[in-house]
């Protein structure tokens, strides 16, 4: 059936989400990949439309506090930022 998941569509052979393959210098991606359902199939979307050996990945992400006081602060601000930050 044509548009179930890893079925190539008409006209996109060559491409990565409707982009041209290997022709970006740079791809960024911030602060995005928490509210990306398969971030691996993200990163390899991005990965294919970068230049084979010169493309770059910038990212910035944010993780986890490593002290307790700021994994504790952390979780106490989750709720509000999953409402007013998509997650």
């Amino acid at each position: 059936q044509p548009g179930t998941e890893g079925d190539a569509q008409p006209g996109t052979e060559g491409k990565s989400g409707g982009l041209e393959l290997r022709t970006f210098d740079w791809v960024s991606c911030l602060l995005v990949l928490c509210s990306v359902p398969d971030e691996e199939a993200a990163l390899l979307s991005c990965s294919q439309i970068l230049k084979h050996g010169t493309g770059q990945l910038l990212f910035l992400e944010h993780v986890v506090a490593s002290s307790s006081f700021g994994r504790w602060l952390q979780r106490a601000v989750q709720p509000l930022w999953n409402l007013i930050g998509d997650g």
